[in-house]
């Protein structure tokens, strides 16, 4: 049995590390998503986590090359400007973006925009046969790696900034965080080369689907897919999708996100008005409507420390560097290092995919 998950992380300032322990759920599909992480990641050499999109809501500058919020506006819209250049120089085609975002003013109805952008553009993306799609008839091949890259970069990038926007309705359930107050603070850990299966209904795995509040240091299913789940459609304030294209939770993956905050806090009751007003069936468990708890924090190493100095303990430590499972008698099971940090991942992915070195950080606007 899968009893708990370790994740070492790692301060790329000074290579200290920092252990965080977790206690994986009991219950029958916990223990089939940490098979899923130890079959299909840690046991696969091939692996690597997407660390260019793991830190959400961590706006610090403790470490050298920092995603800052202003980093993050300046990084989307250099790949807006990529997309829009190539897209007006190509006789026929008639799309374009135009956008900016600024550090300053961002929104969250920009970030539904720009991520509306991603989705229609993106549905090439899906299409495994490309003879008839847009990019085959109007996209230069020479550069067909870029331009698929920027198409993503619009989804990982909007998702980022959204971890930095301070909202409105603060839960009063870390109301003693004061002016420390972090909005959407975690980890979205992405594990490639992707892997992911069907949730199936039968065998009961969506009944962990529960319309709950996450607490701090959960782990929850991560959302292996494009689109938007109907949660986070009501809590974005999203009209940009209609209704009928929203894309519930349909798969297993053993990919996983680290909360390290409680928001969004959602009125369930409204949650479940808002839902029945837009025709979604808030008993067909299909919907995936609540979040799915896979393991809870295990804060005996912190002490007596609450969660907003656990937090800012965490937050040097901005690199997962190792996972490992461990059985009931704390007897590791899997084990795995990701040693490359996402900078060295960053450059080196860019420099195959558009042909060019850019330092990244040396650039304003």
């Amino acid at each position: 049995m899968y009893s708990k998950l370790n994740l070492t992380m790692r301060n790329l300032a000074t290579d200290e590390l920092l252990e965080l322990y977790f206690d994986i759920m009991p219950n029958k599909f916990s223990q089939k998503w940490a098979k899923k992480l130890h079959v299909d990641f840690l046991n696969n050499n091939d692996s690597w986590i997407q660390k260019d999109f793991i830190n959400h809501g961590w706006d610090y500058d403790l470490t050298p090359h920092s995603r800052t919020k202003e980093w993050l506006c300046k990084e989307l819209n250099w790949h807006i400007e990529y997309l829009d250049n190539i897209f007006t120089s190509i006789d026929g085609f008639d799309y374009t973006i135009n956008m900016h975002f600024d550090h300053n003013t961002v929104d969250q109805p920009q970030l539904n925009e720009i991520h509306r952008h991603f989705e229609l553009l993106s549905l090439d993306l899906e299409n495994k046969n490309n003879e008839t799609t847009w990019m085959q008839q109007y996209m230069p091949g020479e550069k067909m790696q870029g331009i698929i890259n920027s198409i993503w970069q619009l989804n990982l990038l909007c998702h980022e900034i959204e971890g930095h926007l301070t909202p409105g309705d603060k839960s009063d359930k870390y109301e003693s965080w004061g002016e420390k107050y972090y909005p959407q603070s975690g980890l979205v850990v992405c594990i490639r080369p992707e892997a992911k299966y069907l949730l199936d209904i039968d065998d009961g795995d969506y009944d962990e689907f529960k319309m709950e509040d996450r607490e701090f240091g959960d782990v929850v299913l991560h959302y292996p897919q494009t689109g938007k789940t109907i949660l986070q459609t009501y809590t974005s304030n999203d009209s940009n999708i209609p209704m009928d294209q929203l894309s519930p939770n349909k798969f297993l993956s053993g990919e996983f996100d680290v909360v390290f905050n409680s928001y969004p806090h959602v009125d369930w009751e409204d949650y479940k008005q808002w839902c029945s007003t837009n025709n979604v069936d808030i008993n067909n468990k299909s919907n995936a409507l609540g979040h799915c708890v896979l393991a809870k924090m295990n804060k005996t190493n912190f002490g007596d420390k609450v969660v907003v100095d656990i937090h800012d303990e965490i937050q040097p430590y901005s690199d997962l560097y190792k996972i490992t499972l461990l059985n009931e008698q704390s007897d590791t099971i899997a084990s795995k290092i990701f040693e490359q940090s996402w900078i060295d991942q960053y450059q080196e992915s860019f420099q195959k995919k558009y042909g060019f070195f850019r330092n990244l950080f040396a650039e304003k606007g």
